[in-house]
């Protein structure tokens, strides 16, 4: 955590907000504590750590489990973050997608909200600034399965991702979506 900290790119607000503190040492006691006490096994190592909107926390546990510790601001809010684990990421990990199981919380944590969720290591990692990404992201979207439409005249879009070269995602998914008849 401190490398990151050390390079210039890792800004500390987020976690000195979070856990009071901007001390890499002393925040990964933070998260080994809330580990042992929480899923009940201490950190045996960091796998990783990334800052942005969250601070999460990669990590091996001394009994082999390897998890993603998140933290938030409190103006996630407990129903917010607990939605997202039981009702989103359970359900699809319930039923195939690769998402991770979530193991607890949320939970409070110093000055912020924490939740941790199983290590899903599935696929590889790629660009999303990448146009081919890009179209694939958008082509995985439309292979979801299609709930019927709520809206009369309305039916499954199919996608042509030519026309969408050099667009966001959002603007790729909507410019791929064209309404069949």
């Amino acid at each position: 955590m401190d490398a990151w900290f050390a390079d210039g790119t890792g800004a500390r607000l987020l976690e000195e907000e979070i856990f009071g503190t901007g001390d890499g040492a002393r925040i990964a006691v933070i998260v080994d504590a809330f580990c042992a006490g929480s899923l009940g096994s201490p950190v045996e190592r960091y796998e990783f750590f990334a800052s942005s909107v969250l601070s999460v926390h990669g990590v091996r546990l001394a009994d082999g489990r390897r998890v993603v510790i998140k933290a938030a601001r409190r103006e996630f809010g407990f129903e917010f973050l607990a939605a997202t684990q039981t009702v989103v990421q359970s359900h699809l990990a319930d039923h195939g997608f690769a998402r991770p199981r979530p193991l607890g919380g949320p939970r409070p944590l110093v000055n912020g909200i924490v939740v941790a969720e199983e290590l899903v290591e599935r696929g590889s990692h790629a660009n999303a600034h990448q146009p081919t990404v890009r179209r694939a992201m958008a082509g995985g979207w439309l292979a979801l399965p299609a709930r019927p439409s709520r809206r009369p005249g309305h039916s499954r879009p199919s996608c042509d991702p030519d026309p969408c070269a050099g667009r966001s995602l959002t603007q790729e998914i909507r410019c791929c979506c064209v309404a069949t008849s």
